[in-house]
């Protein structure tokens, strides 16, 4: 379900581990995390059982009238109370292969160990290249149908590693894309220096259309 990663963005990666190596010597290696397999699911089971009210949540406790099943097919009429976001939220929360509250001790669990492997990977001078997503910023309201793909950045944030997102260049089309730079707990400050160390390497943010 996870989109095929862009070659502009693969290229983007390898080419900042090369500027690492040349300019500073710095060795690089591939890592291969299989326990991240089941990020998704993980992501989105931690994240909706912290939530106690789900719907209250989302409608700021104003929505709790709304049959979100029967609000979902008025939006294919543009006549629905919710937005999107809220919509697709709510009623994947009730499909149990997406959440199933009780499996959250099992990715409870799950996160534990990925904890535990990215201490062991990352230290104070230790930092991870890798894609933030794997295609270009996609068109408006796009992005719930690539939902599986932003397993890329959703997992540093349940872990709460510093991720550091980087423009790398541009594709033919012009669209900017880049690569996110993650770093051990509360080493923002490494993330933050690599990234301005890319930006003058390859040019950095641009106005869009100059």
């Amino acid at each position: 379900m996870i989109a095929p990663m862009n070659s502009d963005i693969a290229l983007a990666v390898d080419s900042a581990v090369s500027y690492f190596n040349k300019n500073y010597g710095l060795d690089a290696k591939e890592v291969k995390m299989n326990s991240l397999y089941d990020a998704n699911r993980a992501v989105l089971n931690l994240m909706l059982s912290r939530v106690k009210d789900l719907k209250a949540t989302l409608t700021a406790g104003k929505g709790n009238f709304i049959n979100v099943k029967l609000d979902l097919i008025k939006y294919f009429f543009g006549k629905s109370i919710l937005s999107q976001g809220p919509l697709i939220t709510l009623n994947g929360s009730e499909i149990k292969l997406f959440f199933d509250e009780s499996k959250a001790p099992h990715y409870e669990k799950l996160v534990k160990s990925w904890e535990v492997e990215f201490d062991k990977l990352l230290d104070e001078n230790t930092i991870l290249l890798m894609p933030t997503l794997p295609m270009t910023a996609p068109y408006h309201s796009e992005i719930f149908m690539f939902l599986p793909s932003t397993c890329y950045s959703s997992i540093f944030n349940v872990l709460g590693l510093p991720s550091t997102q980087c423009p790398i260049g541009y594709n033919s089309d012009g669209m900017p894309f880049g690569i996110q730079i993650i770093g051990s707990k509360n080493n923002d400050t490494l993330t933050i220096a690599c990234a301005v160390e890319l930006e003058k390497a390859f040019g950095g943010w641009k106005a869009p259309g100059t």
